[in-house]
């Protein structure tokens, strides 16, 4: 079975490729990743981006396999909660007919970084850069900002398998 995934981010691939192997039900799994636009803003903000963001990454990379993946980080507003957002992933699995989606766990961003996020346009990993919380400026591309903000508990890859 081919399994195509919409991005060339080593974590999402790799939650892809952890999140199919260990169903157990599917074999002979092959994963290849592909540069695909999501068509969204580069920080998603609001469920519909995140979702569209996701089924664009989907549908981008579909051909010459059984299903392909997307998945879109970015931020919806979550009333009752300190900062108003939650950070989170959605992953859209398409057949080639139709949609299938999961939700990843979901975090509070420091408040000064989502003010940086949401008055100057900037991307997560951006605003955590510039508020101190890391020397690496692609941060999304490492460990991520869920595995600084847990102490190292939750990496990226992980946080984004929770979607898948």
């Amino acid at each position: 079975m081919i399994i195509n995934v919409g991005s060339k981010n080593p974590n999402k691939l790799e939650a892809v490729r952890q999140a199919f192997s260990e169903n157990g039900l599917l074999k002979n799994l092959e994963f290849i990743s592909f540069e695909t636009i999501s068509g969204v803003s580069n920080q998603p903000i609001g469920e519909d981006n995140v979702r569209i963001g996701a089924e664009n990454r989907a549908l981008g990379c579909f051909r010459n396999c059984d299903l392909s993946v997307g998945l879109e980080s970015g931020l919806i507003k979550f009333s009752g909660i300190n900062t108003g957002y939650m950070n989170t992933t959605l992953c859209a699995i398409y057949d080639g007919e139709e949609f299938f989606y999961g939700m990843g766990s979901g975090f509070e961003l420091p408040k000064e970084a989502l003010k940086l996020i949401l008055e100057n346009k900037m991307e997560v990993d951006e605003a955590v850069h510039a508020i101190g919380l890391t020397n690496d400026p692609r941060i999304g591309y490492k460990e991520g900002i869920s595995s600084i903000l847990s102490n190292g508990a939750i990496t990226r890859t992980y946080h984004a398998k929770t979607s898948v």
